[in-house]
């Protein structure tokens, strides 16, 4: 190879390894742009997220935050590349608040019980991620009674939960 063409060929390289280290910062730069994004909104004072999951299809960020009332969960979803926090759990009767939560295998509904301070379950609900009415599943529920465990089928057709009983 001549020396000519030793230089434009090294030039050439020098020009590509820019342009290759320029689109990896940049690239770094936009991610780290994306992983900055608060989703929770505002949180009252002395508020916090004490949980929260992402849905199996990436779409949604769903979390329990005493964003509204210091020291009252409530279950909230968001969309994972921002926007607007959805509250799912509805208005809660006094003294209760959200206990847990869980997403379904499709991604597109979410289970939540709430309880009292005494972790006795008074309802179980289905909301969808996006927003809507919640429906009562665990009507049923007699008093003093605490939600041990509970689970989805993979089809999303049905609710399955154990209660036992607690003085």
């Amino acid at each position: 190879m001549c020396a000519r063409c030793k230089t434009i060929y090294s030039a050439k390289i020098l020009v590509l390894a820019v342009v290759l280290l320029v689109s990896l910062s940049l690239t770094g730069v936009v991610k780290a742009a994306l992983f900055n994004i608060k989703l929770s909104g505002s949180l009252v004072t002395g508020g916090d997220v004490t949980e929260f999951d992402i849905s199996p299809d990436g779409r949604y960020a769903v979390f329990l935050a005493d964003a509204r009332t210091n020291t009252v969960a409530e279950l909230f979803s968001v969309p994972v590349a921002g926007g607007e926090r959805i509250r799912l759990s509805g208005t809660l009767p006094t003294g209760m608040w959200v206990e847990g939560f869980l997403i379904s295998p499709n991604s597109q509904s979410v289970v939540y019980w709430i309880a009292n301070m005494d972790g006795l379950c008074s309802g179980i609900y289905v909301v969808p991620i996006a927003g809507g009415a919640s429906v009562n599943v665990g009507e049923s529920i007699p008093a003093y009674k605490m939600l041990t465990e509970i689970a989805l089928t993979a089809d999303n057709d049905y609710v399955v939960y154990r209660l036992t009983h607690h003085e």
